[in-house]
């Protein structure tokens, strides 16, 4: 299958970097602040984003989802399925914590600007109603 035949990725130092910054935030604000700092430097930016698209060809959406959900506190680690080998699984779980940071950090921008643009639509009603 070639989708057992795609690599996983190893980051980069400073890719690595965003993503425990993105991973050690504890609010959504912070986590989005991150990610928008990390995904300012466009080389970071393209290095994550290929790194999301392997990993997504490579254990496909499902496998994406499994990875966020192994990642909560108690949950058993994210190691591939039976397309990863046991010495490979380590790897596996690292990158799958990097993948779920990496969806993390995209979806607290995505929060974060939506409630921006709401509180914004609710003051200018407010100034249209005066």
């Amino acid at each position: 299958m070639q989708a057992d035949a795609t690599g996983i990725p190893k980051l980069s130092e400073r890719a690595q970097i965003a993503i425990d910054a993105a991973s050690a935030a504890k609010t959504d604000k912070e986590r989005a602040e991150a990610w928008k700092a990390a995904t300012s430097d466009k080389a970071v930016a393209g290095e994550l984003t290929a790194f999301a698209a392997a990993m997504e060809k490579r254990f496909g959406a499902d496998g994406v989802r499994a990875m966020v959900r192994a990642d909560q506190p108690g949950a058993k680690a994210f190691e591939g399925g039976a397309s990863v080998a046991p010495a490979e699984r380590q790897a596996a779980a690292e990158a799958g914590r990097a993948m779920a940071a990496v969806k993390r950090g995209e979806r607290a921008l995505g929060n974060v600007g939506q409630a921006e643009r709401s509180v914004e639509r609710e003051k200018q009603g407010a100034r249209l109603k005066q």
